[in-house]
């Protein structure tokens, strides 16, 4: 494990964590590469190409639609496992999820895994997996 470029690393997931956070999908591209790819709860599941991010985002929306979700909060902690080499990188960051969905609140925790590529414009995430590890309501 090199951890010469950690702290890079995690200035790129934090700033995607952070525009995410915020709603701000313009800086969040900028910390993905363009034919990133996603894999979360929600159907279809897994999204790739030269469009996943903005297919992963409607996938989302429809989503929060039929769920009725609102109010979604989330927080993360510290990352737990971040592996460098000098052209990519591993990074498991826990999140807990508040929110409501249909009237009821909502609660589930996780972690967010990426994975990422160094590139002429610094450290770009190339992948993105949510894993869930508890909830206490299914929104789906």
């Amino acid at each position: 494990m090199n951890r010469g470029p950690q702290k890079a690393v995690l200035a790129t997931v934090d700033a995607a964590l952070d525009a995410a956070g915020s709603g701000d999908i313009k800086t969040m591209r900028t910390e993905y590469l363009p034919n990133c790819s996603f894999v979360d709860e929600f159907a279809p599941y897994q999204w790739s190409g030269p469009d996943s991010m903005d297919a992963y985002f409607a996938s989302a929306a429809q989503m929060y639609k039929q769920t009725g979700m609102t109010g979604t909060k989330v927080s993360r902690g510290s990352p737990k496992f971040v592996y460098t080499t000098s052209t990519s990188a591993y990074v498991v960051v826990p999140l807990k999820v508040q929110a409501t969905v249909k009237g009821k609140p909502y609660r589930a925790s996780g972690t967010l895994i990426f994975a990422l590529q160094h590139t002429d414009a610094g450290w770009k995430i190339a992948m993105q997996t949510w894993a869930k590890a508890t909830e206490n309501i299914s929104p789906n």
